[in-house]
């Protein structure tokens, strides 16, 4: 898997989990539970691994991120603050996250713009900001401000093409209506911002633990042979754990 998926993959698991110790760890269970599946290209594996560790903070529900319910991002659903974590880190695009979580371009960016409302509505941010709103008097120049995806936040996730971005920068020059909705907008977007931890933005940022992650990551294969299978289940302290707790049982069987 290529370095800077791996990365993502760290900022998702931090996303998905409050306690980065246990992000981290779900992240090398998910890849281990993908070294079950056929032989996959990077982009798949990234898609699968993202869906699994999904999949998985969906089942553990509250725990995943109880410790942390005071960040009102962490009051979001596991589908919130992965869409939220891909798009504030600036790496990933509509079409990308589309294809990684099954849903349409559209629905996206509906998800984002409600997470984004529900933290901005949060007691920790909602009196220093103003709700962006559409004009009612729109000029016929105007761009159309869909309140379930509004026009401004597609710019300020940069997914605008070339020409609608030239059109919105001429038009917001001239039209008050239209500056005030974006000006609302990038405040809105940018407090949310502030409210998403770190890791999660950032993911690891020391060259070497991005490393020794990578290594940990890619070193999780499946087995070649059934030897090759009893030295990776025998490496594992859990195993050496269980088999000493059967073997206490045993004598205490024997003697008793």
């Amino acid at each position: 898997m290529k370095t800077e998926d791996l990365k993502l993959i760290g900022q998702i698991g931090q996303a998905l989990y409050a306690s980065p110790e246990i992000a981290h760890t779900r992240s090398l269970e998910t890849v281990a539970a993908l070294s079950t599946l056929p032989e996959l290209g990077d982009d798949e594996s990234f898609e699968k691994v993202t869906q699994l560790l999904l999949v998985q903070a969906e089942r553990e529900g509250l725990k995943a991120t109880a410790h942390a319910i005071g960040n009102p991002f962490y009051r979001l659903s596991p589908l919130e603050r992965v869409i939220l974590a891909f798009l504030h880190s600036g790496q990933v695009s509509y079409s990308r996250l589309s294809r990684v979580l099954g849903q349409t371009v559209e629905n996206i960016q509906t998800i984002a713009w409600q997470a984004r409302l529900k933290v901005a509505s949060s007691v920790e941010v909602q009196t220093k900001l103003k709700h962006p709103i559409g004009s009612g008097k729109l000029k016929h120049s105007c761009p159309e401000y869909l309140e379930d995806r509004p026009w401004s936040q597609k710019l300020l996730d940069d997914e605008m093409k070339s020409t609608e971005l030239a059109f919105i920068q001429n038009h917001t020059l001239v039209c008050e209506s239209c500056t005030r909705v974006l000006k609302q907008t990038r405040e809105l977007y940018y407090a949310v911002e502030k409210l998403i931890p770190a890791g999660v933005l950032q993911g690891v940022q020391n060259p070497e633990a991005l490393r020794e992650m990578e290594r940990q990551l890619t070193n999780v294969t499946r087995p070649t042979s059934f030897f090759h299978a009893l030295q990776i289940f025998f490496n594992k302290p859990s195993t050496w754990l269980s088999v000493g707790a059967v073997i206490v049982l045993w004598i205490l069987a024997v003697r008793y």
